[in-house]
């Protein structure tokens, strides 16, 4: 689960803190204005507010991970309200469901797999959404150069599984209130 949150923090950025590769944004961009969809920006991608309902965040490293959120807000059994974020997975061009994060406080996170209060056309649209995106993307010859390929699988080889597990324990725990105020309260 932690590893998840913090890819939501890793955005594409490089160390001048702009995004590496603007076509994907592009994309994304023109695929909702063409659709007329309303959206704004946030420091890891696109936030879409849909009927005051959904918010859903579409990564900028969407084309790499395949991954979406949709937060929204229920009520429990006795009427309070609960943040929980929906996480989804493009696979075959479609939207898989993948888990549900319950964050009632910051020491109160559960997680279950429970999607039954987000509407199945909704679902449909987003992943139709999101495979426009793709295609523009790779429509536009955006596809990642060799020599990258080559130099994070020379990087990938140096570091061992053990080494990538530790940096995100040490990564994650230090960072769960900005993890927390960062997929909860930004679009705010």
């Amino acid at each position: 689960m932690f590893s998840f949150f913090s890819s939501i923090l890793n955005s594409p950025m490089n160390e001048g803190g702009n995004i590496k590769n603007n076509t994907i944004k592009n994309s994304i961009k023109s695929i909702l204005d063409n659709k007329k969809i309303l959206y704004t920006e946030i420091n890891t991608g696109i936030n879409l507010n849909i009927n005051n309902k959904y918010n859903v965040v579409i990564p900028y490293d969407i084309i790499k991970k395949n991954h979406i959120q949709i937060k929204r807000l229920l009520k429990d059994k006795d009427g309070n309200c609960v943040e929980c974020i929906y996480i989804y997975k493009l696979k075959d061009d479609k939207l898989e469901f993948l888990n549900r994060i319950k964050i009632l406080d910051l020491k109160n996170i559960r997680s279950d797999d429970d999607n039954t209060r987000i509407d199945e056309n909704f679902i449909k649209i987003l992943e139709k959404v999101i495979n426009e995106i793709k295609n523009d993307y790779n429509k536009n010859g955006n596809i990642e150069s060799s020599e990258k390929s080559e130099k994070s699988s020379v990087i990938s080889e140096s570091v061992t599984k053990t080494d990538k597990l530790d940096y995100e324990f040490l990564k994650n725990k230090s960072k769960i209130k900005k993890i927390y105020n960062t997929t909860i309260t930004e679009s705010e």
